[in-house]
């Protein structure tokens, strides 16, 4: 194998690594993504739940 060769090969390997890892970041990041929205969607309701409670007068906060 000439110089360039071994050159071009190891970049290619370099690259790969590269890749992998980024592909492997992106993953972690789609479900750290997938539970902030989980978390989000639950907080919605919860609050969706407490305005209602509050408008029929049965919430615990009382206004002043």
């Amino acid at each position: 194998m000439k110089n360039d060769d071994k050159v071009i090969a190891h970049f290619g390997t370099e690259m790969a690594n590269i890749i992998a890892e980024q592909t492997l970041t992106i993953s972690k990041l789609k479900v750290l993504l997938e539970q902030e929205q989980s978390k989000n969607a639950e907080l919605n309701i919860q609050l969706t739940a407490l305005r209602k409670d509050d408008k029929h007068g049965r919430s615990d906060t009382k206004h002043k």
